[in-house]
């Protein structure tokens, strides 16, 4: 862990600054971080621990198998970074440069890597699952690549990421919407949000065969017969149907291909080497909870989100990509006597308000009372106790365009 890193992250109780305690060197691989108020957090491998409270069993059982897998497969391909623009385009690499970026779901941490590749100030990694080690051990490869363990719906981060994106995480979560809200609640004012989750249309097979056996007996599998069914579904039918079926008509008769059931996500994924379909199919037996999206439902997100420039797309007609930036106008009135710390203030909105305040460290310097009046006064209605301040009011230099 670099101590840059202690610049963005905050105690996921109490929201108070956080210090190295038990480590003089930089980066740390081992020790703890320490709030003003108490609580201490294990620093394990280089990566800090912000975990506040015990994990409900599908929670665990989701970070224990995707753990598990990324582990497994964590290898590295070219395809890799054009498959990780196509799911977050109309943003591309210029959206990363000079900005401060946040991934929730990291997984392995290819992702994390590529942002470093593309120039992030700062990118902030987040999973619960042990594949925090395998992203660990690629992020120490550069300084401005942190890598957190911490519950998407409990985050230990500042409102300040000039980009937040999630890719297949969301859906795999007990509640799709509240994680999306969590992911909003990463941006600053101005800033922008990219996540991809499965779709529901085109997926009936999905949704009525495969979903149904998942849930019932795959994912309660144990991870090496889990691993073995997946090789066997592999290469005894998915490989040589992508290989020899799919992938060469889409080449061949390619408007032919589209229009078969899946072909145009089958034709997408025969690009990948034999062993990343491998990792797809294990991804589709492993995950204790999956939710399939309806365009209306995503698109409702987007509207609560009263998202500027929305993008809302269909990938490989399949899933979902939803992207945009949020308002970045600040509440001109009543700021004066806010005290330090309060420079920015965002605009609150109607539907939809992400924190507002963060009072540093130390002796309370803004009188809670007055944040309260604030936000009184500007009909907002707060959703935690405690209030955020988003740093800094800068606008991403190229806005995500409407597709």
């Amino acid at each position: 862990m670099h101590r840059s890193l202690l610049r963005y992250v905050v105690c996921p109780f109490c929201e108070s600054e956080l210090r190295v305690v038990g480590s003089s060197s930089d980066p740390v691989e081992s020790g703890e971080l320490h709030c003003s108020t108490g609580h201490s957090f294990p620093i394990i491998l280089g990566v800090p621990h912000l975990l506040r409270d015990r994990l409900d069993e599908v929670t665990r059982r989701t970070a224990e198998n995707f753990g598990d897998q990324w582990t497994r497969f964590d290898e590295h391909y070219d395809a890799h970074r054009q498959q990780f623009l196509d799911w977050i385009a109309p943003l591309g690499p210029e959206h990363f440069e000079g900005k401060i970026t946040v991934e929730l779901g990291c997984g392995m941490g290819r992702h994390g890597a590529l942002a470093g590749e593309f120039g992030a100030e700062a990118h902030l990694a987040v999973d619960v699952s042990d594949a925090v080690f395998v992203a660990q051990r690629l992020a120490a490869k550069n300084p401005r690549v942190h890598v957190i363990r911490a519950d998407l719906f409990q985050l230990p981060l500042r409102g300040i990421a000039d980009l937040a994106f999630s890719v297949g995480v969301l859906h795999h979560t007990a509640d799709p919407h509240s994680a999306f809200q969590a992911l909003l609640g990463c941006v600053k004012p101005g800033g922008a949000f990219a996540a991809w989750v499965y779709g529901r249309e085109n997926n009936g097979w999905i949704v009525h065969l495969v979903d149904p056996i998942r849930k019932v007996i795959t994912s309660r599998l144990p991870s090496g017969a889990l691993y073995r069914l997946s090789q066997l579904l592999s290469w005894a039918v998915v490989i040589p149907v992508v290989k020899l079926l799919f992938r060469p008509l889409a080449r061949i008769m390619p408007s032919l291909a589209r229009r078969l059931p899946y072909g145009q996500y089958l034709s997408y994924v025969g690009q990948f080497p034999a062993r990343q379909i491998h990792g797809i199919v294990h991804d589709h037996l492993s995950a204790p909870v999956a939710h399939y999206l309806r365009r209306a439902e995503v698109k409702r997100w987007l509207e609560e989100a009263d998202a500027e420039k929305p993008v809302l797309r269909h990938h490989n007609g399949m899933s979902w990509l939803v992207a945009g930036r949020l308002p970045g106008r600040a509440l001109e009135s009543n700021r004066e006597n806010l005290g330090p710390g309060c420079a920015h203030l965002p605009e609150p909105r109607e539907r939809n308000v992400i924190s507002i305040v963060h009072v540093p460290s130390g002796p309370l310097q803004v009188p809670r009372r007055n944040l309260v009046d604030l936000l009184e006064t500007a009909r907002v209605r707060p959703f935690r106790t405690s209030m955020r301040h988003g740093a800094g009011a800068d606008r991403l230099d190229d806005e995500v365009r409407r597709v």
